[in-house]
């Protein structure tokens, strides 16, 4: 921005209420001035239209505050989880001057560095400087006493990006925003193409860069900010990408030794944890931004462009750097440059659309009568039940009780002033308001509209453009070979044939200095040349990585449980060669894949277990009298909205987007390497992780835990990778302190980075919320991608076959066959796997028991073979004793199947017994089928009992087949 007071302005508004405003309701604007002391903002006076529209977007048209009134203290009236089913209690502050005084001196005040780098300093570090550093309690201090499940920064954030989206000055200053919503493609088939696991990593990594390069561009004109979701605070990548023009730029004070250092210092990225976490890919491939409505459509233009041409550029990088580094190829010639250029311009799909906001709710309520399910607002359905409850909530409040400032109202004429002498021209005449005005800003619409410009991006992808693959005709020959990972772009480079044996390709892996690069027999087109070589081309020479920053094990390593093993022909690169000693290794890994449930319908505020409104509204005790605003709704003929969905909000939004990074970066790849995995991906509620076969279910377990911050689970959680002496080394120590539902902290002996929440809670999606995973486990030797594709597969199975909320695996045996399994996670089929599984770990069972379990199991299947089942000669009996044969053959295995561990004592082996037969019975219960798609007679549920408890034994012997073979013990708690 070209305006001299621009980032000045934006600091004043994300300034202009206090941290601690909720704790002095009556002088907090005299404490949010005492914050701008020393930061020259007498002249950028901010837009007080921002501070109501963020209001209005964030909150409810409350009445006069003679009307309502409610304290905060965080123990009767506390913080609540945005989703709900969780809350935040804190011990009280005696007074807020206490709060005052820590957070003015967690200012990061600049001791070098323009406007912008201030702000952004405040914006990245201010809430954690003053949190973690001093008192975790200021963390969520909520923003509206009424409504506590927002917190004070959150809405200190939406006014400061309003203020961005303003248009004139002074009188004539009008906040008119736009929403733009952009996204960019391919995604999983294309990180899917992958031949070795530092493709899968590199892969996704450049999706994430360019959307980052995108991001980039609105953050340094507009302010980080405006981006709605995904959150930015403290994204690795993001942090990496503004690392020249502001982090290093700008030096900031620190306030226990009062020397200063820069921002990028202040960080810590520089550890070695830090750059695995800068490497870590962790943006989606959508964001929504806040924008001027003036120029929404040249600033998602802008952005595609600045996308657009970072890939160009990482394109040209990596074709200069294969013609000198491998030259020896012989490929590099200018015909096959115009076929890698031309490949490059069709491999990006980027959609986007612009959405400026109308003048009133009504105007939104009008405009967005064109999407589907509009109609039944009134039952609390449909796109436009958010809004349609502030509407009602206005137009039923008493007229007395109605705070003039939410409505259409005359104003005060040119030349008014009041009785202080004060120009108050333009403002409203509350004298004037009538009984039958409405709403007058629109952001109460925030929900509405964003279901709208959503839908409209829809409608984008479905109608876009394209170039067609190929200009016509029909080639053929040996150059007209399709890339082998992709199957569509014509290969580049061809390592096929008696010219490419072996030998000539580990020459040309040493010509370009990373060995295992190449293997005889690849076809690569451009985007495949791109993935194995801008790591090298690109991330080396501009942001100064090296090789080993990258490294990643084989599938090999990863089947052992060695995350970090080093190669055995080079210590800085992978090992993906065969070997003698590798072809008859009877190793398995798996592939996870794991996305939150229905986060579409949490964005849009159409969850079913969206919280109500009356369970986010302040209601306490105080005096032995009941306050807050339900009992307002309850005294006033507002009692039925209670019962309707809170309405979508910004701040829901932007916490919501805070949850699911907090999960990402926080909590995964920790989880992740517990369980001896590699994690590939983390961005919110996208997961993929490579891990070994036997720890891929507890893996899931756990993760499932972090996403919805249930504390005993994650407190029992140990094992630490570390890089110590050269090595690395796994250390035993506990990864989380959490004690508090729906929220996660890290241990104090769990490595972690400045910023990371050691000392105050971090939300994550929490109790309402939930995930489902797919697992593929197969042979280290079976073709990676094809893994990959299954494991994505599963993950889909599992949220349409059971239901979501569920985790499915499917097995690759060597021998071709195919077993799939999966229960919801509370059907209790975890813990009878995890029962088995234990009890054949301790050789309390022999390794036999889940396959002679099998084969009882077996005989009582009538479906055995397409063949039968069509021709029903063998039909189930609709009152077969299923449950309790198969509790009587489980039973008669325990008896038969003992292993050399087991207890010899009767009262250690009834106990035994009693927790596996228990576990038995647990899953049982929840097996009969709840799906109405699915006929419910009693001989199909039989069916699919058996066949369920059949896919569960053959999981956990196919799993446990390397568990004996590895020497890191499993994470305890999962």
């Amino acid at each position: 921005m070209n305006d001299a007071t621009f980032w000045r302005r934006k600091l004043a508004a994300y300034l202009h209420d206090p941290p601690e405003k909720v704790l002095d309701l009556a002088w907090h604007k005299q404490r949010a001035e005492a914050y701008e002391k020393g930061l020259l903002l007498e002249d950028a006076e901010f837009s007080s239209e921002c501070d109501h529209t963020a209001a209005a977007a964030d909150r409810l048209p409350w009445p006069r505050w003679q009307e309502l009134e409610s304290a905060f203290d965080g123990r009767n009236n506390h913080f609540k989880h945005p989703l709900g089913a969780a809350n935040v209690e804190i011990n009280p502050y005696s007074n807020a001057d206490i709060a005052h005084g820590i957070a003015q001196k967690s200012r990061p005040v600049l001791t070098r560095g323009d406007d912008r780098a201030q702000f952004f300093a405040f914006w990245r570090l201010w809430r954690w400087w003053a949190s973690d550093h001093h008192d975790a309690r200021l963390a969520f201090l909520p923003a509206d006493t009424r409504l506590p499940d927002h917190t004070i920064w959150i809405h200190n954030s939406a006014v400061s990006a309003l203020e961005a989206c303003v248009t004139d000055s002074g009188k004539e200053a009008k906040c008119r925003p736009a929403f733009l919503l952009f996204q960019i493609g391919p995604v999983q088939e294309y990180i899917a193409q992958a031949r070795r696991t530092l493709d899968l990593w590199s892969g996704s990594y450049l999706l994430s860069y360019l959307i980052g390069c995108g991001l980039r561009h609105i953050a340094l004109n507009y302010g980080p900010d405006n981006i709605v979701f995904p959150n930015l605070c403290g994204q690795p990548i993001f942090d990496l990408l503004l690392k020249n023009d502001i982090w290093t730029q700008a030096r900031v004070q620190l306030e226990s030794s009062g020397s200063d250092q820069t921002l990028w210092d202040a960080f810590g990225h520089d550890s070695d944890y830090g750059r695995r976490r800068l490497l870590t890919p962790s943006l989606p491939n959508r964001f929504l931004a806040l924008v001027p409505a003036d120029k929404a459509a040249d600033i998602a233009r802008e952005v595609e462009k600045v996308i657009r041409e970072t890939h160009a550029s990482i394109a040209e990088e990596v074709w200069n750097w294969a013609s000198k580094n491998l030259a020896s190829a012989g490929v590099w010639t200018d015909q096959q440059r115009r076929r890698f250029d031309a490949q490059n311009k069709r491999f990006l799909d980027i959609a986007w659309q612009v959405l400026p906001w109308p003048d009133t709710p009504d105007e939104a309520f009008e405009d967005t009568a064109v999407l589907p399910d509009a109609g039944k607002h009134a039952g609390d359905q449909g796109t436009r039940a958010s809004l349609h409850t502030i509407l009602e909530m206005a137009r039923r409040m008493p007229s007395d009780h109605r705070d003039f400032r939410h409505f259409e109202c005359e104003r005060f004429p040119e030349g008014t002033r009041n009785a202080q002498g004060r120009d108050i021209a333009g403002w409203k005449d509350r004298s004037k308001l009538k009984p039958d005005a409405k709403l007058d800003n629109p952001g109460a619409a925030w929900s509405a509209l964003y279901q709208l410009v959503s839908w409209q991006l829809d409608a984008v992808r479905q109608t876009r453009a394209w170039k067609a693959w190929t200009s016509g005709g029909w080639d053929v020959g040996r150059s007209s070979n399709k890339d082998s990972l992709n199957g569509r772009e014509e290969a580049l480079l061809d390592l096929r044939g008696p010219d490419w044996n072996e030998e000539r390709v580990v020459k040309l892996n040493a010509e370009a200095k990373v060995p295992n690069l190449f293997k005889p027999g690849e076809l690569l087109g451009a985007t495949s040349l791109i993935k194995r070589l801008w790591p090298s081309a690109w991330l080396q020479t501009k942001h100064g990585f090296k090789n080993h920053d990258w490294r990643m094990p084989d599938t090999r390593h990863i089947a052992e449980a060695q995350p970090f093993a080093r190669s055995d022909d080079d210590p800085e690169c992978d090992a993906d060669a065969d070997r003698a000693t590798d072809r008859d290794a009877n190793k398995y890994f798996a592939v996870l894949t794991l996305d939150g449930d229905e986060m579409g319908k949490w964005i849009s505020g159409l969850h079913p277990n969206m919280p109500k409104l009356g369970d986010q509204l302040a209601d306490y005790q105080e005096g032995g009298e009941r306050k807050g605003a339900k009992v307002y709704f309850e005294k006033n003929g507002l009692g039925d909205l209670l019962g309707r969905k809170r309405p979508l909000s910004p701040s829901f939004h932007l916490q919501f987007s805070e949850m699911l990074a907090n999960f990402g970066n926080f909590c995964v790849r920790r989880i992740v390497e517990a369980h001896d995995g590699r994690l590939i991906y983390s961005g919110g509620d996208d997961v993929l992780a490579l891990l070994p076969a036997h720890q891929a279910l507890a893996c899931s377990r756990a993760l499932r835990a972090a996403f919805r911050g249930e504390s005993e689970a994650l407190n029992n959680l140990r094992g630490a990778w570390r890089f110590r002496n050269g090595e690395w080394v796994r250390d035993d120590v506990p990864l989380f302190a959490c004690d508090q539902p729906g929220f996660i902290r890290l241990a104090p002996e769990a490595p972690k980075l400045e910023g990371e929440p050691a000392k105050f809670h971090a939300m994550v999606p929490g109790p309402a919320a939930d995930c489902s995973v797919g697992i593929a486990i197969a042979h280290f030797k079976a073709p990676l991608q094809d893994v990959v594709r299954a494991a994505q597969a599963a993950e889909k199975r599992a949220k349409k076959q059971l239901g979501r909320s569920a985790v499915a695996v499917t097995l690759y045996k060597r021998s071709g066959e195919t077993i799939e399994w999966g229960c919801q996670w509370k059907s209790g089929g975890l813990e009878l796997y995890r029962a088995i599984a234990d009890a054949l770990e301790a050789g309390q069972l022999s390794a036999r028991f889940p396959h002679r379990f099998t084969e009882l199991l077996e005989a009582y299947v009538t479906d055995t073979t397409p063949l039968v089942a069509d021709a029903k000669t063998v039909q189930p009996l609709a009152d077969f004793p299923a449950d309790d044969i198969i509790r009587r053959e489980f039973q008669h295995c325990l008896d038969r199947q003992r292993g050399s561990q087991f207890p010899k004592e009767a009262p250690l082996a009834d106990a035994l017994r009693h927790r596996l037969n228990n576990a038995l019975a647990v899953y049982l219960r929840s097996l009969p089928p709840r799906d109405p798609s699915h006929p419910s007679d009693q001989a199909d549920a039989t069916e699919r009992t058996l066949r369920a408890l059949i896919g569960l034994c053959q999981t956990v012997a196919f799993a446990q087949r390397t568990a004996a073979e590895t020497t890191n013990p499993e994470p305890k708690g999962t």
